[in-house]
């Protein structure tokens, strides 16, 4: 069967050719034709023949497919198919061009993500970090002002000199804190301080009271002498002491020291922190009422 020669040439094709398309429907029906007997000389599906009539190149199949069809359908309109295959060409360049954007799309939207979720744990490290190192300052500040205050009150109630709390010729005796080094019972004894020096750490309104007939009474139990008179420190603590209207001595006393003394008349007291001592006489505890810091005077057996 001889080919038939086109009835149309390059020139003329090139007139059908609008900006992105080509009118592939006009030049077929020059010669002639229709899909059908398009479809069944080239075997080419009748659906696969009108998209590439009309360029839909999205519904064709597989690239290497779709070029066979391509060349087939204009090798049925004779056509030079480079034409129609540029077009593909274009269409197939634009689709990954698109599918590189949305890919390049997705891996910016990832690494976003994963930029916002570090920024959100340095933040949170952030201030952990600072609620620790706030913890540990406060914590320190605390145990300052602690030392500074113990300081304060140890500076307040410390003697400029210090002298044996019990001497052998008076006959004092003394019972230091059981962790003395030599195990021996004795106390530090200190001078008097100033009063203004103790009024110092004492609360504005201070007042001094004397324990009198009650506490005495009941601490003496009706007994006659010789007495005895015990003086456990809880906190630090200036006592004088006087025995049976002798020369008074004075102590400082820390938190755990013990003192004991003895008198076959009486003990006349100047406590200067009411509320640091435990006192007992002749092993009975004595009801001593007094605030910290207060200065309290008292007499042991009252009335003696």
């Amino acid at each position: 069967m001889d080919r038939k020669e086109p009835d149309i040439d390059s020139r003329e094709l090139d007139e059908c050719i609008e900006e992105d398309t080509l009118d592939l429907e006009s030049v077929r029906k020059s010669r002639g034709l229709t899909l059908e007997d398009i479809s069944r000389s080239t075997r080419v599906s009748y659906s696969n023949l009108k998209a590439i009539e009309e360029q839909a190149f999205e519904l064709l199949p597989e690239p290497i497919y779709a070029r066979a069809f391509i060349r087939a359908y204009a090798d049925a309109i004779d056509i030079d198919g480079k034409e129609i295959l540029s077009l593909y060409g274009r269409y197939l360049k634009g689709r990954e061009e698109g599918e590189d954007k949305n890919e390049i799309l997705k891996k910016l939207a990832g690494r976003k993500r994963r930029t916002g979720l570090w920024i959100w744990l340095i933040i949170i490290s952030c201030l952990l970090v600072l609620a620790g190192v706030f913890s540990l300052y406060q914590r320190d500040k605390d145990n300052k002002s602690k030392e500074n205050r113990l300081s304060t009150v140890e500076e307040a109630y410390s003697p400029s000199e210090s002298v044996p709390a019990a001497d052998v010729n008076s006959g004092h005796t003394g019972e230091s804190s059981p962790s003395a080094a030599d195990g021996s019972n004795t106390a530090d004894a200190v001078e008097a301080p100033d009063r203004n020096a103790v009024g110092n750490i004492q609360p504005a309104n201070e007042n001094e009271q004397k324990q009198e007939a009650g506490n005495a009474d009941e601490a003496a139990g009706g007994e006659y002498g010789p007495y005895k008179l015990t003086i456990q420190a809880s906190e630090v603590t200036w006592i004088r002491i006087t025995k049976d209207n002798g020369p008074s001595f004075e102590v400082l006393l820390r938190p755990g020291d013990i003192i004991t003394e003895e008198t076959s008349e009486e003990f006349g007291l100047i406590i200067g922190n009411a509320a640091g001592v435990n006192i007992l006489f002749n092993g009975r505890p004595v009801n001593l009422t007094g605030k910290h810091g207060e200065v309290v005077h008292m007499t042991l057996p009252a009335g003696g």
